[in-house]
């Protein structure tokens, strides 16, 4: 559920054209630019019958929420709701980033020809 809850973050922040910071999805939903705003919650209207800034306020700190579970007694997260806003952003900043014409997306073979140098099992990650 903390990934279902992170992905909906970075797809928020994906979307945006500003550098956006934080994980509060409400604040992230309404940082995005109007027209951006209106799209998206004109089509959830269209596939989910709700409206997107309702859905998300009720999910707006479920990232910290969850990631900190084990330090509370509880919490009721909606799960079902998170999950299909996870989907459907997922969904909507994927073909955002691929439609923007400002993008330059690279290959990690063409930035790293001879591939990423991992620490293997017995290195320690401070050498």
């Amino acid at each position: 559920m903390v990934s279902f809850a992170f992905a909906t973050e970075l797809a928020l922040k994906a979307m945006n054209d500003r550098p956006a910071h934080g994980h509060d999805l409400s604040r992230l939903f309404t940082a995005l630019p109007e027209a951006t705003q209106q799209t998206l919650a004109d089509e959830y209207m269209q596939v989910r019958g709700g409206y997107l800034p309702d859905d998300l306020a009720s999910c707006r700190n479920i990232f910290i929420e969850l990631r900190y579970y084990h330090e509370k007694s509880g919490y009721a997260a909606p799960f079902g709701k998170l999950r299909f806003l996870a989907k459907f952003l997922i969904e909507a900043g994927d073909k955002a980033v691929r439609d923007r014409p400002d993008r330059e997306f690279f290959s990690l073979e063409e930035h790293f020809p001879g591939g990423l140098k991992l620490p293997g099992p017995n290195v320690s990650r401070h050498d």
